[in-house]
């Protein structure tokens, strides 16, 4: 699960070898929370259940961040299915990956290497 930062275009990220479901969402929000100290936060999110949910809408609102949902079908706006793309592109193509820990370590070698090596082609998206 990951966000992209609006204005910096950094990268936040949690990996982990489980499904992403509203619970996994909420402990996201707090750790983005306790990150951003006093900041205001804006999460501009797709429209899985998972992220619309009153569970995950209460965690938000209760560490005073905003959600912002994403119309249907707009893959276009969705920043971070692009750059999923590019990850699936870049890392995952290219290896036979045989358990989780080469997945995880494919994955966060291409991210890991976002403001170095794939800076201008970021840019783009």
């Amino acid at each position: 699960m990951g966000a992209l930062a609006a204005v910096t275009h950094r990268m936040v990220r949690v990996s982990n070898h489980r499904d992403i479901n509203a619970l996994s969402v909420c402990e996201w929000l707090v750790e983005r929370a306790a990150a951003a100290g006093r900041r205001p936060i804006t999460l501009v999110l797709d429209n899985a259940r998972d992220q619309r949910c009153a569970l995950v809408q209460e965690a938000a609102e209760s560490r005073g961040i905003e959600l912002r949902f994403l119309p249907s079908s707009s893959p276009n706006l969705n920043l971070i299915d692009r750059v999923g793309t590019f990850v699936q592109k870049e890392s995952l193509a290219r290896y036979s990956l045989t358990n989780d820990e080469a997945f995880t370590a494919a994955i966060d070698g291409c991210l890991d290497r976002w403001h170095s090596e794939y800076q201008a082609r970021m840019d783009t998206l």
